[in-house]
């Protein structure tokens, strides 16, 4: 199984910005160019893991946290994550969560349908 490397790299980008961090100063922080990090993001390059490791702790995060979804067993880890937050709920919590949780997750999907149509759209324009 190949890992993902633009899932890897739009995690890398979604936690720089929100540390509001440019690409360049985390290539500096890291010891690589700023076109690296680009193609890291866009998921054009491999990423060593020498590398992802010093993005993580540039970044503040885990490298488990950059590539977790590339793992088989991944789902099973986020539904145990989530499965032992549930716990802790109320019913009234758990009740307004499930109704957010549907919502949310239409939503998500309604979006994903969106955006593969307009990559087929712009596909069938380039022709």
């Amino acid at each position: 199984m190949q890992p993902d490397y633009s899932a890897i790299g739009k995690r890398v980008q979604e936690r720089r910005t929100a540390k509001k961090m440019s690409q360049a100063e985390l290539a500096t922080r890291i010891s690589v160019t700023s076109p690296h990090i680009s193609n890291i993001e866009r998921g054009k390059t491999k990423v060593s893991l020498p590398t992802l490791i010093e993005i993580a702790r540039a970044l503040g995060t885990t490298l488990d946290e950059l590539v977790c979804d590339n793992l088989p067993e991944a789902k099973e880890i986020f539904l145990g994550d989530f499965s032992d937050t549930l716990r802790s709920c109320s019913i009234q919590e758990l009740r307004i969560l499930s109704d957010v949780t549907k919502v949310l997750l239409q939503s998500m999907r309604d979006r994903e349908r969106e955006e593969k149509k307009q990559v087929y759209t712009k596909q069938g324009d380039s022709e």
